[in-house]
């Protein structure tokens, strides 16, 4: 089979498939490809899908290809290198190409074409050891996301050695992500629907840089008050979309409902510098006000010879929370413990309370403690709404 490569590592994983088999809703996918862009001519497509599941990525396509062949007077073989799609599940890559092929047929595509062109683009592999024979102008879906301790031991130290970004007990979506830019061609554009624990969390730092490096983010969409899947799962999806080679802003928006799905509050524009620092998705200009004074204000803190820190706070904006918290603990290379109470980072030898959302101070003193120094600066209690 074209592209197989094989492995030491056995390649039926029913844990798999039964861990991540959460398919996009159809009306999401479509919402999700609103934000590609798309040439003028289909047919130029060469389209993966690392993860098919039901097709809800493919599907929304397939009028415009054909009516595509139809204009230009092509054949229907002109589609067989137009998608490429990988799906672990046997029987799920047997439905997906069943349901490509009736739909082909409807479109006006005879059977035993539309049957051929299926068998061209689904293919039952496992995305990560296949090894396709192109590059791909366009790379969308749904990777699968399974926590670091649910893969096999075996298969997780093959991932750890094969892929750079998949370390410090990432999901299993961080090696989707990397692959998926190893075969993007250059102009290209990669799109997931994925959780948005890598604009933050420390094992995505090699990938922000990389998205941040070669080519810019065109929109980052919040999908966490959406039911998104066809199965319930608590995942807060982001979509993102990464275009390769080109500098730009990045939209940030969030979207909501169940079945109307809106957009939810204002939209917000930033520009990312190369960076493997942690992304600030928040809308509300006081995370990043934040931020930026902690970066004037706070030295790193192996600088000032420090150790264990730990963090409370009292969150009140989800984003503004996360990103505050990753972006302390990016900057001053600090351990964060949550917990309730006053915001407050507690440092060995140093002690400082951090405002939050807003850094206001009152007050600051320094008295000495033996060789050490302990800096406290507190903060006037104010209410935000």
């Amino acid at each position: 089979m074209e592209g197989r490569v094989d492995s030491d590592v056995a390649t039926d994983r029913p844990w798999q498939a039964g861990l991540c088999q959460f398919f996009t809703r159809d009306k999401v996918a479509t919402l999700c490809l609103r934000h590609v862009s798309f040439p003028e001519d289909p047919l130029v497509l060469r389209l993966l899908e690392p993860a098919a599941g039901q097709g809800a990525f493919i599907l929304p396509l397939l009028r415009a290809l054909v009516e595509a062949c139809c204009k230009q007077g092509k054949s229907y073989d002109q589609l067989r290198p137009v998608i490429r799609a990988y799906e672990i599940d046997p029987d799920v890559a047997a439905t997906l190409r069943d349901r490509c092929a009736e739909e082909l047929n409807e479109l006006g595509v005879a059977e035993p074409m539309a049957r051929g062109i299926a068998r061209a683009w689904i293919k039952n592999e496992d995305f990560l050891e296949a090894r396709p024979r192109t590059r791909f102008t366009h790379i969308v879906g749904n990777p699968p996301y399974i926590r670091w301790d649910a893969i096999p031991a075996p298969l997780r130290a093959s991932y750890r050695e094969r892929f750079s970004s998949f370390k410090q007990r990432a999901d299993l979506y961080i090696a989707f992500i990397e692959r998926s830019l190893e075969l993007l061609e250059p102009g290209g554009q990669l799109a997931f629907l994925c959780p948005g624990t890598w604009t933050r969390n420390v094992y995505g730092g090699s990938i922000r840089e990389a998205f941040t490096s070669l080519g810019h983010l065109k929109a980052i969409v919040d999908f966490s008050d959406v039911d998104s899947f066809e199965t319930p799962a608590d995942a807060y999806p982001h979509f993102f979309v990464f275009e390769h080679g080109t500098s730009g802003s990045t939209k940030i928006l969030s979207m909501a409902g169940t079945d109307t799905i809106i957009r939810s509050g204002s939209s917000a524009v930033r520009t990312f510098a190369p960076s493997s620092s942690p992304l600030v998705l928040s809308r509300d200009a006081a995370a990043e006000k934040t931020l930026e004074f902690a970066r004037r204000t706070f030295p790193r803190i192996e600088d000032a010879g420090c150790g264990d820190v730990q963090l409370s706070h009292e969150p009140i904006d989800r984003h503004a929370h996360a990103e505050i918290v990753a972006q302390y603990r990016f900057l001053m290379g600090i351990q964060l413990e949550e917990g309730l109470g006053q915001p407050q980072v507690r440092i060995f030898r140093h002690s400082m309370q951090i405002p939050y959302p807003r850094p206001e101070f009152a007050q600051r003193h320094a008295r000495s403690v033996g060789r050490s120094r302990e800096i406290s600066y507190r903060q006037e209690q104010r209410r935000y709404a």
